[in-house]
């Protein structure tokens, strides 16, 4: 068989509206089931992109995929994580997900809400805790697995980084991002060829190709936001055929960085992809690499000053989104939101997952400083 060519689908009214011409393309939507819930009291209930994605799904018949981004692998078992795998059985009953894949770290630390997957220091009490996480969701889909981190934070070598993830993922399976890899590569300069070695390319089930941009240091940004660059594509030419349980190769594009004239540009890369796809010929997985880990603890490297600012501004998009009058005020009077919110922030643990969760806690909090 041939991987199928994959488009990350985003929940934004706009870009999905743009991107309709290239639906016949795609072969395979991937979709971040988070972004399909809004919460009601202890529990999950379907949003209204939900109802959208699983009409799109049952009018092309064409399959989807679930790409987390806070299922938190490296965290222990909490009610929140229940809350959330009873959620993904009912949508895997809705959307018959061929796999999941979530990001290699934590989200939830300690019971706060760091936004953005943290890497892990390596050590076997990580290994067995991302081991958990992966059977259970395997319970709900049958195939699972963890995309490659940011492993520029952690302060260990590539190597050891890919044989950290090479042990988590024992038993199940690898989501490959190589503008991930190749940004990090570009930003360390580290040997990619020693990293897929040392990794190994016989779990990949899927690959991920996006373009970023230069950050005014000349730092190389993973951000999703441009054009695929053609060293990654040159990578994905030479990586993808090397991947014997390859089941798509799927490219990533955020919403609000799509206007019409990229429209032509994302065609070619879909293109692109199929042709890369067509030179490939996959099978199963292999059986389970037996690597018997010792329980032990857990740790986190200390957070970096980008991961604080994207983590803040990821969560004033949440509260913008779940308050009016943060929302009116950012407007009418910005220089003041800020100073607020940076209290806000400074005062209050950052325990919110949605918007009006967000809103719930600003307004609580702006109650005692009006």
């Amino acid at each position: 068989m041939t991987p199928l060519v994959g488009f990350v689908l985003a929940p934004d009214p706009e870009w999905l509206g743009l991107i309709r011409p290239l639906i016949p393309r795609v072969e395979l939507f991937v979709v971040t089931p988070e972004t399909l819930w809004k919460p009601a009291q202890d529990d999950l209930r379907a949003n209204s992109y939900h109802r959208e994605f699983l009409e799109l799904r049952q009018f092309t018949g064409r399959p989807f995929a679930a790409h987390s981004v806070a299922m938190s692998p490296g965290s222990p078992t909490s009610p929140r994580r229940d809350i959330w795998l009873r959620r993904m059985r009912e949508d895997q009953a809705l959307f018959s997900f061929a796999w999941w894949t979530d990001h290699h770290g934590v989200t939830e630390l300690h019971g706060r809400n760091h936004a953005l997957p943290r890497p892990l220091i390596p050590s076997d009490g990580a290994v067995d805790l991302a081991r958990k996480t992966l059977d259970e969701m395997a319970s709900v889909v049958p195939l699972v697995g963890l995309e490659t981190s940011w492993f520029a934070q952690l302060g260990s070598s590539a190597t050891e980084e890919a044989r950290f993830l090479r042990d988590c993922t024992a038993s199940h399976g690898v989501l490959l991002d190589l503008h991930n890899l190749w940004a990090m590569a570009t930003n360390l300069r580290f040997d990619i060829a020693a990293y897929l070695e040392a990794l190994g390319l016989e779990r990949v089930i899927e690959i991920h190709v996006s373009g970023g941009r230069a950050a005014r240091d000349g730092t190389r940004l993973d951000s999703h936001d441009t054009a695929v660059p053609e060293p990654v594509f040159q990578l994905l030419e030479q990586v993808a055929p090397r991947c014997p349980a390859l089941r798509a190769i799927t490219l990533e594009r955020f919403e609000r960085t799509v206007g019409p004239e990229d429209i032509p540009v994302l065609a070619g890369e879909l293109d692109r992809i199929r042709a890369v796809s067509r030179r490939c010929e996959t099978g199963s997985l292999p059986d389970a690499e037996p690597r018997p880990v010792s329980p032990g603890p857990t740790a986190t490297p200390p957070m970096s000053r980008l991961e604080e600012g994207l983590i803040a501004k990821l969560r004033f998009e949440r509260l913008i989104q779940g308050d009016d009058e943060a929302h009116d005020l950012f407007d009418r009077d910005p220089q003041r939101f800020v100073a607020l919110f940076r209290r806000y922030d400074l005062e209050i643990a950052g325990r919110a997952w949605f918007p009006n969760q967000e809103g719930q806690l600003w307004r609580a909090w702006r109650a005692r400083h009006p």
